[in-house]
């Protein structure tokens, strides 16, 4: 083979070489843009979700304290008795949720207990 035809090859092998690696690095790139995108909705979700709670727990309280109360004499007439009050009161009184775990792997606890109910309903 001349000495200019295998030049010529390890150029042009050279090249594609480069093509590869440059299309690989384009893959990577988009590949992490993409689970950041992937990431931060997963996010934005887990927060609106605990707002959402928030929200709830603060309005049950605001109800409770601003519109029941023990001294209220429209409770009567409303018809709400002691036991219905005792629930709303314990539920508005209650300490706010604590936050989701962030999702992962499956705890070995779970998986255990996975594969114990399965057998159990195998049988």
């Amino acid at each position: 083979m001349k000495k200019g035809k295998f030049q010529f090859i390890v150029i042009l092998m050279s090249i594609a070489l480069a093509g590869l690696i440059l299309l690989q690095a384009y893959w990577i790139k988009h590949d992490f843009e993409s689970k950041a995108k992937q990431f931060d909705g997963t996010v934005m979700m887990a927060m609106n979700k605990i707002v959402e709670q928030v929200e709830e727990m603060e309005n049950r309280r605001l109800v409770v304290n601003n519109f029941i109360s023990l001294e209220d004499s429209s409770i009567t007439f409303v018809g709400l008795n002691d036991s219905l009050l005792n629930i709303i009161s314990s539920v508005a009184m209650e300490p706010p949720m604590p936050p989701p775990p962030p999702p992962g792997p499956p705890s070995p606890a779970r998986e255990l207990d996975e594969a114990i109910t399965k057998k159990i309903w195998e049988r």
